[in-house]
């Protein structure tokens, strides 16, 4: 079960990578115009560059569990994984907030 949950979560967090990059790019904000599409940039980019370092996280707890070395003794790197990914969707949240408000506007 542990296996298949981290395939999952890793399935789930690359597709939700591949839909916030498509709604940014489908809005086609031109960053030259305003300050605003460029901020919504930038959190766009920096909520991606972090989701891809989650998705590194997942990948390795997915192959510590592949090696048998994921151990309810030793399973520090699932907690702090999990840490990482509460605040991640919270930046998450946010940032697909702001752009569905200028989407909305705009």
């Amino acid at each position: 079960p542990c296996l298949l949950t981290l395939i999952g979560a890793l399935l789930m967090a690359t597709g939700g990578i591949r839909a916030l990059l498509n709604d940014s790019w489908t809005v086609s904000m031109m960053l030259t115009e305003q300050t605003t599409p460029a901020v919504i940039w930038l959190l766009t980019a920096w909520t991606v560059v972090h989701a891809m370092l989650g998705v590194l996280m997942i990948a390795y707890c997915t192959a510590r569990c592949l090696f048998g070395r994921l151990e309810s003794a030793h399973d520090a790197h699932m907690h702090n994984s999990l840490l990482y990914w509460t605040f991640l969707l919270f930046t998450a949240w946010i940032t697909i907030a702001i752009l569905m408000v200028y989407i909305a506007i705009g």
